[in-house]
């Protein structure tokens, strides 16, 4: 499975640009640098139990290394861990009333995500764009909808 392509996307702290490479360096031989990588996932690719529009492609890819076994042991560890927290993500999505609430929720707010971060130049703008409640929500949504479509790879990987 390739690396999800995530410079588009938003994790906690603003696209995640970084995000690739710290993927990448969950089956490398740095330690540091797994130790980072684990870290990123915990505080930036879901955030105290708060997905983000990374979270999905980014689970899903993880569910991988984990059905594979393609890490050392404390790093698969890790990944179980921030599995688990993803999949309570898919449970707040599905008592919500799952894939269905959320496009309707999508709907109702009648704004594009993507074209407005196409108009982000900055993490400052970022920041502002925040300060819009509706933006948050849209965000929120979006991060919603990535879950529930990782949540099969997820609940795999899990034994669930």
């Amino acid at each position: 499975m390739e690396i999800p392509a995530t410079d588009r996307l938003l994790h906690a702290h603003g696209f995640a640009t970084d995000t690739p490479a710290h993927l990448r360096a969950l089956t490398g031989d740095d330690a540091a640098a797994r130790e980072a990588a684990v870290d990123h996932l915990a505080t930036s690719v879901i955030h105290e139990g708060t997905p983000w529009p990374a979270t999905g492609p980014v689970a899903a890819y993880v569910a991988h290394l984990v059905e594979t076994r393609a890490t050392d042991e404390d790093v698969h560890e890790a990944l179980l861990d921030f599995l688990a927290e993803v999949a309570d993500a898919v449970e707040i999505a599905e008592e919500d009333g799952g894939e269905t609430q959320q496009r309707a929720d999508l709907a109702e707010l009648g704004r594009d995500l993507d074209a407005e971060l196409a108009l982000v130049h900055s993490a400052k703008d970022l920041e502002l764009q925040f300060v819009d409640e509706e933006f948050a929500d849209l965000v929120l949504t979006h991060a919603y909808l990535g879950v529930l479509s990782a949540a099969p790879s997820v609940r795999r990987a899990l034994g669930n």
